[in-house]
């Protein structure tokens, strides 16, 4: 189907379209809502000052957009409310990223794919490589892609399956580092709110490239980057596959900070968490929270640390008890019982 599509841009774009095919091109237009006028503008604003090549390159984004596959909305029982289609999200986040015209011929564009709060979104680029976003996360790439390099952006979080390619190494930029593998599959969790960015390995190798330091992964490791400092930390995980629950609608976490499973929950159930001391940030928690409503995550948190929450309208506040502090383990499991 989207070869046909394309093909009838194609002659849209050159004026030799028949009217049939018109007809069909506008019927697939006008069942995709979000598409309608904005690719109207835009062809209708262009094509009678196109050349070539820039016809080319609205082609490919075209192509693009139709290879683009999302998913549902990121669901859970008792979780965040509804918002708009993955679909639309992504649709809308290319569109903003694609420049159709341009004094500057040579200017490299950028295709920008994202997922808002509480969705997920999936993307197989022109390699064969496929992508799958996780909440409030953008992914950028250049309409270079796969010819003289393979390089991507991230925002937030995502897991990447990567096509191999001996001849051109996939690398990805996330804050203030580059991870670049030739055939693997890895997550990295890079939001600019969090203080530290996360690579976790299942599979193959990568190099990780911080400012200072360059150290390789292998399978079940995970290595924190402390954007603070620029130190970083290597775990050795019994499961790295489990410890990225997002990926199967799961809250499952292995060797997490409580500042990293917090993070998580503000971002799932859209709710202000904090922290009555800095202290606790770095307590450590592993386990599968199987009952997903935000009271039992909280109670689950208290039953198992030393730490107690308090809830105000929509800011929820964590603090310690010192006076319970003996009584648990550094590490202790996350489990629910219900």
């Amino acid at each position: 189907m989207d070869q046909q599509i394309t093909a009838l841009f194609r002659k849209y774009l050159s004026n030799s379209a028949t009217a049939d095919e018109m007809k069909e091109l506008d019927e697939w237009i006008a069942s995709n809502e979000d598409l309608n006028d904005w690719l109207e503008n835009q062809v209708d604003d262009s094509s009678a000052e196109m050349d070539a090549e820039k016809q080319a390159d609205i082609l490919a984004k075209i192509h693009e957009k139709i290879a683009v596959q999302s998913k549902q909305k990121f669901v859970l029982p008792g979780w965040a409310k509804t918002v708009a289609a993955v679909a639309l999200i992504v649709l809308m986040a290319v569109s903003a990223a694609i420049y159709f015209r341009s004094n500057q011929p040579n200017m490299i564009q950028y295709a920008e794919i994202g997922a808002l709060r509480g969705q997920k979104a999936s993307v197989t680029l022109p390699d064969g490589t496929k992508i799958t976003l996780n909440s409030e996360s953008t992914l950028k790439y250049s309409t270079n892609y796969n010819q003289s390099d393979r390089a991507v952006e991230l925002v937030g979080e995502a897991y990447f399956e990567v096509a191999k390619n001996k001849k051109i190494p996939f690398v990805v930029k996330a804050g203030k580092l580059e991870i670049e593998a030739k055939g693997t599959a890895f997550n990295i969790k890079a939001y600019p709110t969090d203080n530290s960015i996360s690579t976790t390995l299942t599979e193959g190798k990568i190099e990780v490239k911080t400012p200072l330091d360059v150290l390789n992964m292998i399978p079940n490791e995970r290595m924190e980057y402390n954007n603070t400092d620029q130190t970083f930390r290597k775990l050795t995980l019994t499961d790295a596959v489990g410890s990225i629950g997002w990926l199967n609608d799961e809250l499952s976490f292995e060797n997490a900070t409580l500042a990293e499973v917090v993070a998580n929950f503000s971002r799932i159930y859209n709710i202000d968490i904090q922290f009555a001391s800095e202290s606790i940030k770095e307590q450590r928690f592993t386990g599968k929270i199987n009952n997903n409503s935000l009271l039992s995550v909280l109670r689950i948190i208290s039953f198992t640390s030393p730490i107690r929450f308090e809830q105000k309208d929509s800011v929820v506040i964590l603090y310690e008890v010192p006076s319970e502090k003996k009584l648990f383990q550094v590490n202790k499991n996350l489990k629910n019982t219900n």
